[in-house]
C-alpha cells in the first residue's frame, strides 16, 4: 500500500485491528510508575491481591493502534504533538489474559498549518 500524505482526505480512515495482551508484570510496573505505594496501594502492586489495574493504563495499549498510522501515512513521528487524549473505563481493566484487538481511526481534522489531524 502507498503512503499518504496527512490531508482532510484521510478523515475516516481506519487501521487494521492489532492485537495487543499485557500481563501482571506489566501492570504492576505501570502502577508504579503513575506513584501506586506499598503502603497505601497494595492491591495495585502486589500479585497476591490481584494486581488491580490503574484505569489510566488504558492508554498504554491502547497507543499500539498508532502502528497503522506509521504503516499507511506519510509522516514524521519525531514531528507529531500529542495534545490530548482521553479514555472511558466502563468496567474495571483486567490484570492479565485474553488478547485484545485495538483500532486506530483519523476522526477529525484541527489545527493550524498545513497537515494537522487528530487520530484516535
Amino acid at each position: 500500500m502507498t503512503k499518504q500524505a496527512i490531508s482532510a482526505d484521510l478523515i475516516g480512515l481506519e487501521f487494521e485491528p492489532v492485537p495487543v495482551k499485557w500481563n501482571d508484570n506489566d501492570i504492576m510496573l505501570y502502577n508504579i510508575a503513575v506513584g501506586c505505594t506499598p503502603d497505601n496501594d497494595l492491591d495495585y502492586l502486589y500479585e497476591g491481591k490481584g494486581p488491580r489495574v490503574v484505569p489510566s493504563y488504558g492508554v498504554i495499549p491502547g497507543m499500539t493502534c498508532l502502528a497503522g498510522l506509521n504503516q499507511h501515512v506519510d509522516i514524521n513521528l519525531m514531528m507529531i504533538l500529542h495534545g490530548e487524549q482521553s479514555i472511558e473505563v466502563l468496567r474495571p481493566i483486567p490484570g492479565q489474559g485474553e488478547e485484545w484487538n485495538c483500532t486506530g481511526k483519523h476522526f477529525r481534522g484541527l489545527g493550524q498549518g498545513k497537515g494537522s489531524s487528530h487520530w484516535c
